[in-house]
This record gives structure tokens, sequence and C-alpha cells, in this order.
């Protein structure tokens, strides 16, 4: 029986990636932070270790050993707010680091890392998986953080998955369309988008809350990243669905879990 172990187990894609092992009938273990409740989780029959990742003796003695064993490590901080600069690079690099390191002491048989296109930072041109990277030049640290993370997982073989490529108004009438509800959308300029920006950046030197547009939010909704998967389509046999493909299976397991109703 193969035997998976998994960071982030507790979040969108580990919930969905554990779906799908326990169907095939793989033997999981789940690391989650203490704060975290895995309840959701309960229905299938997994083992949940409640831990930090940079707790690296908890860690390991969470982390099953042996070739039939393959670690995806998908946890990290997604935070936006610079104000948690210090905190993202200590999860995301630091982070993977002791993973790398735990899974060669344990003597696993593959380590599966789930980055982002972030890594690569910005660039006006679709980028593949040979783009050299200017993220540490980007002045995000999300960007930066995946990419010294990718550093610690160097020996690995890197793909671009790339999803369907929509704005962010293309998706919000696909939601609204499966929800039956009516839509009325307000879009903003970028200037606007940026004004509003600097506006909240001056309220939280106040108030000390993260606004709820930072910077690096601003770049990510105004800025576009473009992706070739050809080697992941051609290598892995990767494919994509269509957007209300995807919407339509997040809205019913969203029903199926009761966070939303008909």
């Amino acid at each position: 029986m193969k035997k998976a172990f998994i960071t982030g187990g507790t979040g969108f894609l580990g919930i969905n990636l554990i779906e799908e092992l326990a169907e095939k009938e793989w033997e999981i273990t789940i690391r989650h932070l203490p704060g975290d409740d895995p309840q959701e989780l309960s229905h299938f029959n997994i083992v949940c270790t409640a831990g930090d990742i940079l707790d690296y003796e908890s860690l390991l003695k969470a982390m099953p050993g042996g070739e039939v064993v393959i670690v995806f490590h998908l946890a990290g901080d997604t935070t936006m707010w610079p104000r948690q600069a210090e905190r993202q690079y200590r999860i995301n690099v630091l982070g993977t680091a002791d993973i790398c390191r735990a899974s060669m002491e344990r003597g696993i048989g593959r380590l599966i890392h789930t980055p982002s296109s972030s890594a690569f930072g910005f660039h006006s041109e679709q980028i593949c998986e040979r783009t050299v990277s200017n993220a540490l030049t980007s002045k995000m640290n999300y960007n930066k953080t995946k990419y010294l993370a990718e550093q610690e997982v160097k020996k690995a073989v890197n793909y671009l998955l790339r999803g369907v490529e929509a704005s962010f108004r293309e998706i919000f009438v696909e939601i609204y369309k499966l929800l039956n509800k009516r839509l009325s959308l307000k879009v903003l300029s970028a200037g606007k988008l940026r004004t509003a920006m600097y506006g909240m950046r001056i309220k939280a030197l106040y108030n000390g809350k993260e606004p709820l547009i930072t910077w690096p939010k601003y770049k990510r909704l105004t800025g576009n990243l473009f992706c070739d998967d050809s080697k992941a389509r051609m290598e892995l046999n990767f494919t994509t669905t269509s957007i209300g493909e995807m919407l339509s299976d997040c809205r019913d397991w969203l029903r199926k879990e009761g966070r939303i109703s008909d």
C-alpha cells in the first residue's frame, strides 16, 4: 500500500488531494497547524498530526519513513501584507528546508513540492520552466520566498501547471450564473484601485490592521501571468477543464459540506 504524508492537509488543495488518494486506498498522514480543525476530514481514514513544520523534531516524528512514502508539501504562507514578511520567510523557506531534510533522514521515496508560478517573478511574456526568475528583484516577498523555497528543492524536476486563463470578471460572472444570482459588477480602473490601495495603507498605519488591498494584492489584481505548460502536458499527460466545470465542482463540494445552500 502506498503511503502519503501531506503538509497543509486542511487547506483547499490538501482536502482535494486527500479525497483523490483516499479513493485509491492510500495510507494517509497529514500535518496541520494546532489551531486548524481537521473535523471536515473525519470521514476519511487518515492520521492527523498537529504541529508546526518549523518544529523539526516533531515533524520528523510524525513523518512515516520508507521508500513507499511520498511526501506532498503543500503548506505555505500566502499573505500579501509586508508586515508578515518575516513569518512568511520562515514558513515558506525554512519550513521547506525542514521538509527536505526530514524526507532525506526518513528515507522517503519521493518528495512532491507544490510551489507557485510566482517563483518566476513578473514577466511580460509567457513563462515556461526555462524562464529565468526575477523574483528576488520583484519587490514582492511572496515571490521571493517561493523562489528561495524552490532552491531548497533544486534537484527536483519542475513542471508548470497552468489553469484556464480568465479575468476576475469572467470568474465572477460564472459563479453568479451557477448560483442563479443576479450579478451587478462595477469595474474599477487600475488607477482608481491604486488610489484606494494607498488610502487603505494610510489607514493601516493608524489601526495596525491588514488592509483589504495591499501593494502585492494590487499587483496581483492588475497584472498578468501567462504560463506555457506544454512540458507537463507532454510528460505528465496534464490537462485542464473549463472554468464552468471547475466552479461547478467547487459549488457541488461546498453544498456537500454544508458551506452553501441551494
